[in-house]
Order: C-alpha cells, then sequence, then structure tokens
C-alpha cells in the first residue's frame, strides 16, 4: 500500500511502506475516533511510527517490531 495525498492522489510520503492516516480511514470501517484510539495504542507500544507533514499525518509499521513478534509467536 503506498500513501497518497487524498486532494490530488499523489504519493507524498516521505518513507517507503508509509501510509497517509486519510488512505487508513477510507479503508478501516470504524469511526475515527476508535482508529485513532487504536493507533494510539499502537505507537504507545511502538510497532508503528507516526509522522506529520503540515496538516497531513502518516504512519508505518515499524519492521523491527514485526519481527520481534515474529519471533515471539
Amino acid at each position: 500500500m503506498s500513501a497518497y495525498d487524498c486532494d490530488t492522489g499523489e504519493c507524498d510520503a516521505t518513507e517507503d511502506g508509509a501510509v497517509a492516516l486519510c488512505d487508513v480511514k477510507c479503508h478501516v470501517p470504524c469511526q475515527p475516533s476508535t482508529l485513532t484510539h487504536h493507533l494510539n495504542v499502537l505507537r504507545a507500544a511502538n510497532l508503528i511510527d507516526y509522522e506529520r507533514r503540515g496538516r497531513k499525518a502518516y504512519v508505518r509499521i515499524r519492521p523491527d517490531a514485526v519481527q520481534m513478534l515474529t519471533q515471539h509467536f
């Protein structure tokens, strides 16, 4: 999945694998406040990185966290 600017449809992520929050909201069937809560939990657990660029925000799964979880389970 690539990040994109919701207004223009162009990719504008600063890192590979980053996803614009507006993209996430389009694909996750829940209230925005619920999604925000879950993303905050993932951030607190250091499972995702969060980056703000102007008015847009991006999330990215941390590969080291995925590797750690894979080894654990």
